[in-house]
């Protein structure tokens, strides 16, 4: 289905690609240091063993605990926790000879969470500083608002490239949260040139290949806002 687009690479918020198709690098997640961790060490060697990744994703939103963030919001206990499921793993198989590029743990674009503790790139800051012994090669943001507010989506990008302190930067999700497909590719005529040419940011993904965004409601092809955003 992305077989002809500009798409190079793909994430499904796990660590074994399941029957995805071929011709993208498939880059595993470790979502949280719970029940996720069961077989991240088996599919991390098969992967690297055949070649097929070259990169590893952190803890997805562990800055959130809601709408599908790993709720980690103790940022010197996440420090603690990639240490000894990234860190130390990457040592190991540099040893071995195998080569490959840390991510953070992926953060949303909130401010504070209910209880007044730090979200998004402050919770991220504060990572980065427990974690300042740590390997981490390049960082992972999320984004969700208005169709409307490219502005924000700048400024916000702009910050997280302060935050990364020389690292890339990897746009994991991004996505207007209203408006029609309309709206969207209008957003996307601003948002994806800007990304494309902004030196900080190494990777982007835009939510999600399922029927009814980037994929047609039927399932049978893209959608006109998938095909935009791939072919773009």
């Amino acid at each position: 289905m992305f077989s002809n687009s500009k798409v190079s690479w793909m994430y499904n918020w796990g660590h074994n690609p399941g029957g995805a198709g071929g011709g993208f690098e498939y880059v595993p997640m470790l979502w949280s240091n719970r029940e996720q961790t069961s077989g991240w060490h088996y599919d991390l060697g098969n992967l690297i063993e055949h070649g097929n990744t070259q990169h590893l994703l952190g803890f997805n939103e562990a800055d959130g605990c809601s709408d599908g963030g790993s709720c980690m919001p103790d940022a010197r206990g996440t420090a603690m926790a990639y240490k000894a499921w990234f860190t130390i793993l990457k040592q190991h198989n540099d040893h071995a000879g195998h080569n490959y590029w840390l991510g953070s743990p992926s953060v949303t674009n909130g401010n504070r969470a209910p209880d007044g503790s730090k979200m998004g790139l402050d919770w991220l800051s504060d990572f980065l500083g427990y974690c300042s012994d740590c390997q981490v090669d390049f960082i992972a943001i999320h984004w969700y608002d208005q169709a409307w507010n490219f502005e924000y989506f700048k400024n916000y990008i702009n910050k997280a490239c302060e935050v990364a302190g020389g690292r890339y930067v990897w746009v994991t999700e991004f996505s207007p949260t209203d408006g029609d497909e309309n709206a969207k590719i209008q957003f996307l005529r601003n948002a994806l040139p800007f990304l494309d040419g902004n030196n900080c940011i190494e990777k982007y993904a835009m939510f999600m290949a399922e029927p009814g965004k980037l994929i047609s409601g039927d399932g049978n092809g893209l959608s006109a806002l998938g095909s935009f955003y791939s072919t773009f």
